[in-house]
């Protein structure tokens, strides 16, 4: 595709550095870029936002795939469980008084 990232409007929400970023990696992974894309060029809003999350209820974890892991988990649970998880070992917030 050869998006630039830095320059292109679409990624007016972005960091500079974010930016920098993405345009070493969309040359390396073109599905990267191309998910970007089409996910930047869907209308804005929270309709955009539910249909990312609803992605990641059917995308199975790549690891799980490769080797060949019957049911394997989605992004969207993985997710969950480490948010679990993340809850459960931090200490308790602060109150501020």
């Amino acid at each position: 595709m050869g998006i630039d990232p830095t320059i292109d409007e679409r990624f007016s929400l972005f960091l500079d550095e974010e930016r920098r970023f993405l345009k070493k990696v969309f040359p390396q992974y073109p599905k990267i870029e191309a998910n970007f894309i089409a996910y930047l060029d869907k209308p804005s809003g929270n309709l955009r936002f539910e249909d990312a999350v609803a992605d990641l209820k059917k995308l199975p974890r790549a690891g799980w795939v490769k080797r060949k892991i019957r049911n394997p988990e989605t992004v969207a649970e993985h997710t969950l469980s480490m948010l679990y998880t993340a809850r459960i070992i931090s200490p308790p917030p602060r109150m501020l008084m």
